[in-house]
C-alpha cells in the first residue's frame, strides 16, 4: 500500500557499501567482470528427476517448439534436472525474478519517496523517485481512494503548510533518463504497434496512474451514433477525446481503443484519438498510454491548488502553468524542505512486479537500481549493466552470453538460460538477508486472486508452489520454486519458438514439470523418514 506522507522530509536513501566498487564498474569501464568460483552440480545427479521430465517432454507433443528445463536444489545447488539448459531463450516476463533480485540485493531496505516542495518564489517543485507506485489505480483501489482524494491529500498538506500564490509547478523527473525530445522513453526493441498498450507504458521519473488513462464507455443515443465515453482520471479540461471514428453498434462486440495524439492536442491539453465499437456498457476501463505522465499530475494538481485558492491568478481556460525541469537546472538549491512526501515501500513493489507482472515496476525497478549505483539518471543501458554484472558475480561463467535489454522481458532481444534463472533463483534463497522478502514478492499456486489462478487448477500438489509466468509473441515460460518443509528446489521451463503449438499444451507441460517435481519431493522426505 501507499504510505501517504506528510511533514518530515525523506532521509538519504541507505545504500550497500559495494556500490562504491559497482558504480566505478558500470560508470568507469562500462564492462563488469566479476568472476566467482565454478558452480557444484555441473551435471545431473538426480537421475529419476531428469528421467521423469524428459518421459513428460517426450510425451508432451510440443512439435517444433524449442523447450530448455532446469531444476537446481537451493541448497546445495546441485542440478537435478537439465534439458537443453544451456542454451539462451527469451524469458519474457521470467526475467523480472532477476529483475527483481538484483533491485532487492541492491536497494534491500529503500523506500521510494516523491517531495512536494514550494521554496515562497511561486513555484512548487515535485521531485520524482521514479516510483511506479505513485498513484497505481489497483493500489488507490484497495485503499478505497479516488484519483481526487489522492490529490486533495497534497492539497490539504500544501495547505497546511501554508503554502500559497503558486505560479507553476515544476516537474522534476530526472532521476531516470528522457527520450531525445525530453519525454519519458519506451524500449526501442518494444513492439511499436503496441505503444498505446498499457503493458508499453513509457518509464519517467514521475510517474503517475501507471501512465495510462483509463476509458470507460456506453452506447451513445441512437444506433450509429457515438458512444458516451469518461475517463479515469476524470478531467474535461485537460483530456481531449476525439470520437469521430467510434460508433454505437447492435451487432459484433466492443471493441474500444486509442492511442494518444504524439504530437500533443494544443492548449496544454492531452488529445487522444478513440477508435472502434461500442455494443454494451464497457465497465472494465480500456486503457490507452499517457506520453508525458508527469506533466499530466502535475497539471491536475495545479487545478487542485486553484480550486483550494492556493494558487495566484489562473483561469482553467489557460493552459496549465506547468514544466518540466531542463537538464542541469539547479532546483535543489533554491527549494525548501519538503512539505509532503509520499512513500511507498520497496516491498510493495517487488510484489506488483512479480504477482500482477507489471511492466513498469520492473522497468522502474532496473532504472532505479542503475541511478543508486551510477548517480546518473537511470537508463536501461546501465541499469543492463548492473544486472549483467551481478549475474556474473553470483554464477560466474555460466552466466557468459546472457543478454538483458530490459526490466519486464517485453523485448525479445532478451537472452537468458534456463540454467541461470534455475542458478539465480537458488541464490536469492541462499542469501539469508533477503531470501524470504523475495519469496514473498511472488505469486503462490494457490493464490486464488493472483494472476497465476489460471494456472495449476485441479493439479494436487503436496508441496507449495510459487511460480512466475511470461508470455510475449510465440513465448511461453514457468519459473519459480517447490517448496516442501525445509527443502526449496528452483525451476525454470522456458519455452520459444512455439509456432503452431497450441499454447495450452505448453502450459499442460510445464505443470508436469512442477508436479514432478512435488512428487519427487514427496518421495525424497519418504526415503528420509524411513532412515
Amino acid at each position: 500500500m501507499i504510505e501517504a506522507m506528510l511533514t518530515a522530509p525523506p532521509k538519504p536513501c541507505s545504500r550497500m557499501n559495494s556500490l562504491h566498487f559497482l558504480r566505478r564498474a558500470v560508470v568507469c569501464t562500462g564492462i563488469v567482470v566479476c568472476l566467482s568460483g565454478e558452480l557444484p552440480g555441473g551435471k545431473a545427479l538426480a537421475e529419476p528427476l531428469e528421467g521423469a521430465v524428459r518421459a513428460s517432454l517426450n510425451s508432451a507433443r510440443l512439435e517444433k517448439a524449442r523447450v530448455g528445463v532446469a531444476i537446481v536444489d537451493c541448497d546445495s545447488r546441485e542440478s537435478l534436472a537439465s534439458i537443453n539448459s544451456s542454451e539462451l531463450f527469451a524469458p519474457a516476463s521470467n526475467l523480472k525474478l532477476i529483475t527483481s533480485g538484483v533491485a532487492l540485493s541492491i536497494l534491500k531496505d529503500f523506500e521510494f519517496k516523491t517531495g512536494f516542495s514550494a521554496p515562497g518564489d511561486g513555484r512548487l517543485i515535485i521531485k520524482g523517485a521514479g516510483d511506479p507506485a505513485l498513484c497505481d489505480p489497483k493500489l488507490l483501489g484497495e485503499q478505497g481512494w479516488s484519483v481526487e482524494r489522492f490529490i486533495s491529500r497534497v492539497v490539504d498538506a500544501a495547505r497546511a503548510a501554508k503554502v500559497s500564490g503558486i505560479k507553476e509547478v515544476i516537474v522534476d523527473d530526472r532521476v531516470f533518463e528522457r527520450d531525445t525530445a525530453g519525454a519519458p522513453p519506451v524500449h526501442p526493441t518494444w513492439p511499436r504497434e503496441q505503444l498505446n498498450q498499457w503493458y508499453c507504458a513509457p518509464v519517467s521519473g514521475l510517474n503517475f496512474f501507471t501512465n495510462v488513462l483509463e476509458l470507460r464507455a456506453s452506447r451513445g443515443e441512437r444506433l450509429g451514433m457515438k458512444p458516451n465515453v469518461t475517463t479515469e482520471p476524470a478531467a474535461p479540461w485537460l483530456v481531449n477525446l476525439d470520437l469521430s471514428s467510434t460508433r454505437t453498434v447492435n451487432d459484433g462486440s466492443n471493441s474500444l481503443w486509442a492511442q494518444q495524439d504524439r504530437g500533443g492536442g494544443g492548449g496544454g491539453t492531452f488529445s487522444f484519438k478513440v477508435f472502434g465499437d461500442v455494443k454494451s456498457p464497457i465497465a472494465a476501463p480500456v486503457n490507452v498510454t499517457v506520453t508525458q505522465p508527469g506533466v499530466f499530475f502535475a497539471s491536475l494538481l495545479f487545478h487542485g491548488l486553484w480550486e483550494a485558492g492556493l494558487t495566484a491568478d489562473w483561469r482553467p481556460s489557460n493552459p496549465p502553468p506547468v514544466r518540466i525541469a531542463v537538464e542541469g537546472e539547479d532546483l535543489v538549491a533554491a527549494s525548501s524542505a519538503p512539505f509532503a512526501v509520499i512513500t511507498t515501500p520497496l516491498a510493495t513493489v517487488l510484489q506488483r512486479c512479480n504477482v500482477d507482472s507489471q511492466n513498469l515496476y520492473a522497468e522502474c525497478l532496473l532504472k532505479r537500481t542503475a541511478f543508486e549505483v551510477t548517480q546518473q539518471p537511470g537508463s536501461w543501458s546501465t541499469g543492463s549493466q548492473v544486472i549483467t554484472m551481478l549475474l556474473t558475480e553470483k554464477l560466474g561463467q555460466e552466466a557468459r552470453g546472457v543478454r538483458i535489454v530490459d526490466g519486464s522481458g517485453l523485448s525479445k532481444d532478451n537472452q537468458v538460460s534456463p540454467m541461470v534463472l534455475a542458478r539465480w533463483l537458488a541464490s536469492m534463497q541462499q542469501d539469508k538477508s533477503i531470501g524470504a522478502e523475495f519469496l514473498a514478492s511472488m505469486a503462490r499456486a494457490d493464490d486464488k486472486d493472483a494472476r497465476i489462478s489460471k494456472r495449476f487448477v485441479d493439479r494436487r500438489l503436496a508441496s507449495t508452489v510459487y511460480a512466475k509466468t511470461g508470455y510475449i509473441k510465440n513465448v511461453l515460460c514457468l519459473s519459480g520454486y517447490v517448496v516442501r518443509g525445509d527443502r526449496t528446489i528452483a525451476y525454470s521451463v522456458l519455452v520459444n519458438e512455439i509456432g503452431a503449438t497450441p499454447g495450452q499444451r505448453v502450459k499442460d507441460f510445464q505443470e508436469d514439470v512442477v508436479v514432478t517435481i512435488d512428487r519427487w519431493l514427496s518421495r525424497e522426505r519418504g526415503v528420509a523418514g524411513s532412515n
